[in-house]
């Protein structure tokens, strides 16, 4: 009697379980409909498109520059490593060649990061439907996704390649919660492509390679099977996403070879890469970067993170989504972990790097408001309670946020849905003349024909981009010619740019006096500058511009060769350096 009993105990509680079930189900929620699923989804892509589009017309920083710039010569057949270099994997090259090539540059290019930023809220949106079964909950991650990787502080509205990084990124993460789910390897594949691309546009994407394999490994050795079973699935599943990332690296990799640049490619992006992140030890960095950033990031969203904080823990005392419940709850935790991972290479913490954190904050966000809806949920409240309940938190937390940066009086007005370019760039950027550099390529272009070429003494190249110029050499990121001149390249490299300047002559030649732009080490040989500025330069050119960038935020435009000549530097406000961009022409 007591064995049949004892039988029974677990297909009554079974019964029970899937009788709760059947009765949410019977009351579904209004977001099952898919009509109103898809509607919701357009009508965020649209209002996001429009609030994005506000910034369209923002003055590129360097990076962007740099890498618009680099697409448009892989377009024109240029072989990397070889016609123009930098240290990254050549991801970053043909992913900006994609983008310029479909929708153009500055504007165009904004466009297109904006299409990328609407894949990636899908994704987030997909992924967090499947992940808490919750559709109200997958909304507000979304939303929380878009608010926060727009914000000023992370450069959200910016051209940056960690905007790209994102959509590939969510995109692995969501194929593979779905091959696990469906035990399906052709989305395990997928999320392995999914993963590398992001991993070959930036190489702090490995940890979302990393993430990966990890979710892959706890979802198996946390089902319920034995131990060979489960380590016999783990391997099978573990190969095919292998295949994805390895596959995909080996094709790039072929593409290198194929190009005669794959020993090139490793040296920059592991070799040289190496030594560039090693310059800052991780306490100065942690002390001297992160910290100032953190307060910047969370200082008009500090409730968002607040929950974000907060809801891990919160989540794992939560009654858990229907399947695969050990496994989501871990997941969470290295979600957050992997993502904080891409932050942190070079220890330099920059804001755009944050962009890629922003979709864990969302998804810990998210998980802290569905917590509290299934804590005050009871058995026979429906889908519809918990959906407000999230929706009304929602709300007050937007609303206060709302009032947060509509009150930026540094801003000028709402950052969403006015925002003031100059204003915002300045806070952003700090003294990097990126708005200077915008009205100095509107004032060279009419002055250059197709064929001209121009030379820029300073790390700014969103002048080719403003111009639509190329570069007199290959050197076209000056930074490079100014570092630790005891490197083996650099006095090489120097003396190639000099005589690519000297022989060329190109029509236009900018020098960006300002030590933010000459980002020169502390070892750098200013001889190169130094000869072009007092011998070639003078013999050959007249200056018909300039910015005096006084130190103040108010820069003066000097427009005009006779007045260019007569100007008198304010050095007061800065202890005594001038600080200018200073515009000259070849003599024909």
């Amino acid at each position: 009697m007591s064995n049949k009993i004892k039988n029974h105990e677990p297909t009554d509680k079974l019964n029970k379980a899937e009788t709760n079930n059947k009765v949410r189900k019977i009351q579904p929620s209004l977001l099952d409909s898919k009509l109103v699923e898809y509607g919701l989804l357009f009508a965020l892509a649209i209002v996001y498109f429009f609030i994005r589009k506000n910034f369209w017309a923002m003055p590129m920083e360097r990076d962007e520059g740099i890498y618009a710039y680099f697409g448009h010569l892989i377009l024109e057949g240029n072989v990397p490593y070889v016609d123009f270099y930098e240290h990254r994997l050549p991801g970053i090259f043909y992913m900006y060649a994609i983008l310029v090539g479909i929708f153009g540059d500055f504007e165009g290019l904004a466009a297109g990061i904006t299409v990328l930023n609407i894949g990636s809220l899908f994704f987030i949106y997909l992924l967090a439907r499947d992940w808490f079964d919750n559709r109200p909950t997958a909304f507000i991650i979304a939303i929380t996704a878009a608010i926060l990787g727009l914000a000023p502080e992370i450069s959200g509205f910016t051209r940056q390649s960690e905007h790209i990084v994102v959509f590939w990124a969510m995109g692995g993460l969501y194929f593979m919660l779905k091959g696990l789910q469906e035990e399906k390897y052709k989305y395990l594949i997928g999320s392995g492509v999914f993963m590398c691309l992001a991993m070959l546009t930036k190489p702090n994407a490995v940890f979302y390679i990393i993430l990966g394999g990890m979710w892959l490994v706890s979802y198996y050795m946390t089902k319920v099977a034995t131990v060979t079973q489960n380590l016999k699935q783990t391997s099978i599943k573990t190969a095919w996403y292998a295949l994805g990332v390895f596959g995909t690296f080996g094709i790039i990799c072929l593409i290198m070879a194929a190009q005669g640049v794959l020993s090139d490619m490793f040296y920059w992006s592991v070799t040289f890469s190496a030594e560039y992140v090693s310059r800052i030890s991780a306490a100065e960095g942690f002390k001297a970067y992160f910290w100032p950033t953190f307060a910047a990031v969370r200082a008009n969203y500090s409730l968002f993170w607040a929950v974000a904080f907060i809801s891990p823990l919160a989540y794992i005392f939560a009654r858990a989504p229907k399947s695969a419940a050990v496994f989501k709850k871990i997941s969470l935790f290295s979600f957050l972990l992997m993502a904080f991972m891409t932050i942190t290479p070079s220890y330099t913490f920059y804001g755009h790097y944050w962009i890629m954190l922003v979709p864990a904050i969302a998804f810990a966000f998210g998980a802290g408001l569905y917590s509290l809806s299934e804590i005050l949920q009871t058995a026979t409240k429906n889908a519809i309670i918990s959906g407000g309940t999230i929706s009304f938190i929602f709300a007050i937390l937007l609303f206060m946020h709302g009032n947060s940066i509509g009150a930026d009086k540094s801003l000028g007005g709402s950052y969403y849905s006015s925002p003031k370019i100059d204003k915002i760039v300045m806070k952003t950027y700090g003294g990097n003349p990126f708005n200077e550099a915008y009205q100095v390529g509107k004032f060279i272009k009419p002055r250059l024909k197709a064929e001209d070429k121009i030379a820029l003494i300073g790390s700014e190249p969103e002048l080719y981009i403003y111009t639509g110029a190329h570069s007199v050499s290959r050197h076209a990121y000056f930074s490079f010619l100014m570092m630790d001149s005891t490197r083996q390249h650099v006095k090489p490299w120097q003396e190639e740019f000099k005589q690519d300047v000297e022989t060329k002559k190109p029509k236009i030649i900018v020098f960006f006096n300002h030590a933010i732009s000459i980002l020169a080490d502390p070892k750098a040989s200013y001889g190169m500058i130094n000869g072009l500025l007092t011998d070639f330069i003078p013999k050959n050119y007249r200056r018909i511009g300039l910015v005096d960038l006084v130190g103040t935020g108010q820069p003066r435009y000097v427009f005009d060769q006779a007045a260019a000549d007569a100007h008198q530097f304010a050095q007061a406000a800065n202890g005594g350096q001038i600080w200018t961009i200073l515009i000259f022409e070849r003599n024909d």
